[in-house]
């Protein structure tokens, strides 16, 4: 066993428990066992396989809490437990020892709780989906302390609070996914000029006033939505100054006044 450094079940699907024989496959790297009906939980015994880089589990009807041993792999780069039924919070010996993790996603659970200020020790992580969960709290401080982050995504979840401005730390950040919750404005607009921005989703969070004024406005930013809020007067015409847009969302607001003239010059606008 071992020369395995690979366990894949393919299209096959797979139903029982995750077998604790896997445990004695002391060189695997990679468990692909995503999109299978398994029972319970990620067993003990896994914690003990210090060359894991990579585990894929999503989608695979597991449930219980996230077992906090996985934070002991040393060597993990990749895990992915999206798509299960697993409740609690997000236990922060899960980050602790993250620091050459590059992708996190724990979406579509049914997790509850603080997102952990301990995810701030994943130095090298790139993309983090927390979304569609019950989180509750703030956004951390720490989860844009992290320098190479490409993609954050807390959508869908039940947070709160204002945006720290240290989300303008986040200089790789390219997409920013915070609709659906109850954030305040804070520094928010203040990204779009800051970071190179693609991708800015904010809504669905309750705004409410006016929208500020855009003071710069990355060339590449393609996506912007504030729909679903409670924002009130005219289109800030600076909305112009994001050249790059191609998809402009302001629906289900109470905007009022004349569409800004500068709107026809957004060449590359495909949806408003």
């Amino acid at each position: 066993m071992e020369m395995w450094q690979e366990l894949c079940s393919g299209i096959k699907v797979l139903v029982g428990v995750l077998s604790p024989a896997l445990s004695g496959l002391k060189s695997l790297r990679t468990i692909n066992l995503f999109g299978n009906k398994f029972k319970g939980n990620i067993l003990l015994e896994y914690g003990e396989i210090d060359t894991l880089w990579k585990v894929n589990l999503s989608s695979s009807a597991l449930s219980g809490v996230i077992p906090d041993f996985l934070g002991d792999l040393p060597n993990i780069r990749f895990l992915d437990l999206s798509r299960n039924g697993y409740n609690g919070d997000i236990p922060s010996a899960l980050f602790k020892n993250c620091y050459k993790t590059k992708f996190v996603s724990l979406a579509h659970n049914n997790l509850s709780g603080a997102i952990p200020a301990s995810i701030g020790n994943c130095r090298s992580l790139e993309g983090r989906y927390l979304s569609f969960n019950s989180l509750n709290g703030g956004l951390p401080a720490e989860i844009c302390g992290i320098p190479g982050v490409v993609y954050l995504s807390v959508r869908n979840n039940v947070l709160s609070g204002s945006v720290q401005d240290n989300v303008s730390e986040c200089g790789s950040l390219e997409v920013l996914d915070l609709g659906s919750n109850m954030f305040t404005w804070g520094a928010l607009f203040g990204v779009l000029g800051s970071i190179n921005l693609t991708y800015f989703n904010v809504s669905w969070n309750g705004f409410q006033g006016e929208i500020p004024e855009i003071e710069t406005c990355s060339g590449r930013l393609e996506f912007f939505d504030v729909s679903g809020n409670d924002l009130n007067g005219e289109i800030p015409s600076s909305i112009t100054k994001c050249s790059g847009l191609k998809y402009l969302d302001l629906s289900f607001n109470r905007l009022n006044g004349n569409i800004p003239v500068g709107i026809a010059d957004l060449k590359r606008l495909l949806v408003i």
